[in-house]
């Protein structure tokens, strides 16, 4: 049973917004991210190399060569892996000022709150709590009471995917007689949906930051990540670690499975 009477089922359509969707890149970013794939791959095994030689000044030269011709192997094959699988982006509000939807949203609270006792005083007020600051959105719950203030994060859930991420200002208490009640209170009420919302919670001294979570990748679409990453970072594994080591056998097979892994930590990043 939810704390609040204020409905605000009625302020999202879930056909307005998408959240979290996957988007095909263009070959132009598609070659951007490959080639940070290639120089991380260049870096990787000529640092490798070095560490093989000894540092022998004779031999560096053909760790560079191995080291480019395995960048330029990434960079290609990253390319065409990155064109093929995409990226996540973030669509809920996608051309929507946060502050409006919330100046919308959140006009029925402000007529709730002219209702406290203290509100002669000290109002609770849009213009005044909430504010657009650094990369989201503030929303300070001072000057309401718990159950006020838990019907803001109410329609704050409701409408998640327009406003992106938000900071709820929660006070410590300092200023209270007894024991803090509204951080706590949210807090719980948080954890408890944590499911429904979907938000990453960072708290902090007297806040909370609210991130849009991203949704978790599919079996499917990570085996099917692993094998775009696997065959070509396999292949540039087993050739470079081979020159490496001069067609030693291990070197080849540290190869192969230094290809697997790293192509098994691209497959599970959900970006």
């Amino acid at each position: 049973m939810r704390d609040n009477n204020f409905q605000s089922d009625d302020l999202i359509s879930e056909g307005e917004v998408r959240g979290w969707v996957r988007r095909k890149m263009g070959w132009k970013e598609a070659f951007q991210t490959g080639l940070v794939l290639g120089v991380v791959g260049f870096v990787f095994t000529f640092i490798l190399h070095l560490y093989y030689i000894a540092l022998n000044p004779d031999l560096i030269l053909r760790g560079f060569k191995v080291a480019f011709g395995s960048s330029l192997f990434l960079t290609f094959s990253g390319t065409i892996c990155f064109k093929l699988v995409g990226k996540k982006v973030w669509e809920g509000h996608q051309g929507l000022d946060p502050i409006d939807v919330l100046k919308n949203v959140l006009s029925p609270i402000e007529k709730m709150a002219d209702n406290l006792l203290w509100s002669p005083v000290r109002t609770w007020k849009i213009k005044t709590h909430v504010r657009s600051e650094g990369i989201g959105t503030t929303v300070d719950l001072h000057d309401l009471d718990v159950k006020t203030g838990k019907a803001v994060v109410e329609v704050l859930i409701a409408v998640r995917n327009k406003v992106g991420r938000i900071r709820l200002v929660t006070g410590r208490g300092k200023h209270s007689s007894k024991e803090a009640k509204m951080r706590p209170a949210i807090l719980e009420m948080l954890r408890k949906r944590q499911l429904e919302h979907n938000w990453n919670m960072q708290i902090g001294q007297g806040s909370v930051t609210l991130r849009p979570r991203k949704n978790k990748i599919s079996n499917g679409m990570m085996f099917l990540k692993f094998l775009l990453f696997a065959i070509p970072l396999s292949i540039g594994g087993f050739f470079g670690f081979s020159a490496i080591g001069n067609g030693d056998e291990i070197s080849q097979v540290v190869g192969l499975v230094s290809g697997a892994f790293l192509a098994a930590i691209l497959a599970s990043y959900n970006e």
